[in-house]
């Protein structure tokens, strides 16, 4: 069962912060209480351990505080919800520094080396839509041109090595090509998507700037 969130979580994660003001309203009336240091609300004389035991005290009702009592002008639910958030994040950071699925690395010696299947290259600056191609020096068209044939030439080698490849080592290459995959760079991805529609047959297939993306037309 997850754990329960208190204030005093939200005080450490430095979402709230000690003498922070906070108010609950009743019949039009806004009763102000200060969060302390251990995440209790000091309210006149009182201390209240959590903010439905407070907002209930308020309202002379039960009532859930997490909805009832602000803080900067929101409740105290957006502020619980942000440190959810982080959690998640947390949780997504240490979940991603596995890149391999576990069953590609346990195979050993049976798996094809894949190392230069695909590893991303930095891309020539291309020329904007509309760019006066004179100004600029025929260089970049070259550099470019290399670029594409690189690519070429590492999918016609994703291509050979799938064609004779077989049994566990055809399934290892796949997973390895599809982990590289799914840890490509937005950018390059729009790259790798447009050589693929290029060799389907697709025409006039252009990855635009980054700058002003357009994504791939064809």
């Amino acid at each position: 069962m997850p754990k329960m969130i208190t204030m005093k979580d939200l005080l450490q994660a430095g979402i709230l912060k000690p003498n922070e003001q906070l108010s609950c309203e009743r019949d039009s009336e806004f009763h102000i209480g200060y969060l302390s240091s251990d995440g209790k609300i000091q309210f006149g004389n009182g201390s209240f351990s959590s903010p439905s035991a407070w907002s209930g005290h308020i309202k002379d009702r039960n009532s859930n505080g997490w909805k009832e009592v602000f803080a900067r002008g929101r409740n105290l639910d957006f502020f619980r919800e942000e440190f959810r958030q982080k959690q998640r994040d947390a949780m997504a950071t240490n979940s991603g520094k596995t890149l391999l699925p576990s069953s590609t690395q346990e195979r050993g010696s049976s798996v094809a080396d894949t190392s230069d299947i695909y590893e991303p290259e930095p891309m020539p600056d291309i020329p904007p839509p509309n760019h006066n191609m004179n100004t600029e020096p025929n260089e970049k068209i070259a550099d470019l041109s290399n670029y594409i044939q690189n690519l070429n030439q590492k999918i016609a080698n994703i291509e050979q090595r799938i064609t004779t490849s077989g049994g566990e080592s055809k399934t290892s290459i796949v997973d390895d090509l599809r982990s590289r995959v799914l840890n490509l760079t937005p950018t390059d991805f729009e790259r790798l998507v447009g050589e693929f529609m290029k060799a389907k047959g697709f025409s006039n297939v252009r990855v635009t700037q980054q700058s002003s993306d357009g994504g791939i037309g064809w």
